[in-house]
């Protein structure tokens, strides 16, 4: 996944459809500094794109990313401002950029996004003892230490928005979590850290110990882990009880059927008046 991705992600949360590229990088990261610098003497035509309601926006691209990942709803006003255009009026974005440079420390500059970034470095760090080839060939020749960094690295937006929205809505440390599909803990572990009490369940028996430094590191700060598999994973969610929250992030997508379902079980286990979180990639992203 490429910055473009949470940048369209952001987009998408404000109003808007499509980033789109002539040319794409796949891979480019956030720390990519490919990216060509936008001169201050260079213009755009905002007021002229390639066909109605598609405007150019690499100007400003730079400029507005903080927006972008933290005030989506910022970002829209700006864009349109730029513009010179109603919101109402943008049907896509489109960038020549294949990356863009990002520095996440700089970005997330507040109390919050400081914590984020040193929970993605923590992770980060944990990858040395990760080692997917019990988990079969399909997860070993995706899940390289690689790609795993820079999902670590992505994730930090949305660990942002997750905690911004539970406390948003209520849900304070000392509150009960369970994510379900927790896999690396990266949602579990740093709300255990902040003080919730939080129940992680994923197929972990059938990981082959794969992600135990992951889950070891999650027990150590408190949390509990319910390892379960294919085969017995709706008894052992029955089982549990009722919690202030419930996420499930970037799981849904893989539910091969109606996730009326799966989306059933999981507001079975919210209390009354509590609260169901879940994320799933955005299909119009960039990276598509």
């Amino acid at each position: 996944m490429t910055i473009a991705h949470w940048i369209n992600r952001a987009l998408g949360a404000a109003g808007v459809q499509l980033i789109r590229a002539e040319t794409l990088a796949p891979l480019l990261t956030l720390r990519s500094t490919t990216a060509r610098s936008i001169q201050p003497t260079e213009t755009v035509s905002a007021t002229e794109p390639q066909c109605k309601g598609v405007f150019n926006i690499d100007p400003i691209l730079q400029e507005i990313t903080p927006d972008l990942l933290l005030r989506p709803a910022r970002a829209r006003e700006r864009i349109a401002d730029f513009l010179q255009v109603q919101i109402s009026d943008i049907r896509l974005l489109e960038t020549d950029f294949h990356a863009i440079p990002c520095d996440v420390e700089t970005i997330f500059s507040d109390s919050l996004g400081k914590l984020c970034v040193d929970e993605y470095l923590r992770f980060t760090g944990l990858l040395d003892s990760f080692d997917p080839s019990p988990m079969g060939h399909a997860y070993a020749d995706l899940l390289t230490h690689n790609l795993v960094e820079v999902y670590f690295r992505n994730s930090i937006t949305r660990l942002y928005h997750l905690i911004t929205m539970l406390r948003s809505m209520g849900v304070m440390p000392g509150a009960s979590i369970l994510e379900v599909g927790a896999f690396y803990c990266y949602f579990a572990g740093p709300l255990q850290r902040l003080g919730y009490r939080v129940v992680a369940i994923d197929r972990y028996r059938q990981f082959g110990g794969a992600l135990n430094g992951f889950l070891h590191d999650f027990r150590s700060s408190g949390g509990v882990v319910i390892e379960s598999d294919e085969a017995h994973e709706v008894e052992d969610l029955h089982k549990l009880g009722k919690f202030d929250a419930v996420i499930s992030m970037a799981v849904v997508e893989h539910v091969p059927h109606t996730p009326r379902d799966f989306l059933s079980s999981l507001a079975s286990h919210v209390r009354s008046g509590g609260v169901l979180a879940i994320d799933t990639p955005n299909i119009a992203r960039y990276f598509n």
